[in-house]
């Protein structure tokens, strides 16, 4: 018996599914959210608000400082829409993930244009100044300076990032 050809329907829920475990992959091996899982595994909440992503026991790990939503298409999507959505969760720092694609010239294969990180202006921003807060510290730690409390809150309030 021959394989069951995949109707487009099925081949882009099967996109959707392994950008999904890619980005899943991309948290865990850069350290960035080591106890990562997917929404669609272990949240039926958190998948049906748009949410792709969550620690495996946020009891214990608590909930991820990114909301993640993940998306694999070839056309444009609505942006505003997509983190007006994420942003309704409650939860911080919605950014979208998107794996843009094109369809080949022949054939009905997709390949991979570009991958996008869309979040709101205020969310870049803030990561911004945290990257030079950074920066600064580094700097300040390589210059071998004592970094007492005092100082480290210096940077950040010169940042704007503390009171």
């Amino acid at each position: 018996m021959d394989a069951k050809k995949k109707t487009n329907g099925r081949r882009n829920r099967s996109a959707g599914h392994d950008w999904e475990r890619e980005i899943a992959i991309l948290l865990k091996d850069r350290k960035l959210y080591p106890d990562v899982t997917t929404t669609r595994n272990n949240s039926h909440v958190l998948d049906d608000q748009g949410i792709d992503f969550m620690n495996r026991d946020e009891s214990k790990q608590g909930v991820m400082d990114d909301t993640i939503s993940a998306k694999s298409y070839s056309r444009a999507l609505n942006y505003a829409v997509l983190l007006e959505r994420l942003e309704e969760s409650g939860r911080p720092h919605p950014v979208i993930f998107h794996k843009q694609t094109k369809r080949a010239m022949t054939g009905t294969r997709f390949l991979h244009r570009g991958s996008y990180a869309i979040t709101g202006i205020e969310n870049q921003l803030n990561l911004m100044a945290y990257r030079k807060a950074g920066l600064k510290l580094r700097q300040l730690l390589l210059g071998n300076e004592h970094l007492s409390k005092h100082a480290i809150l210096g940077v950040f309030r010169e940042l704007g990032l503390a009171d």
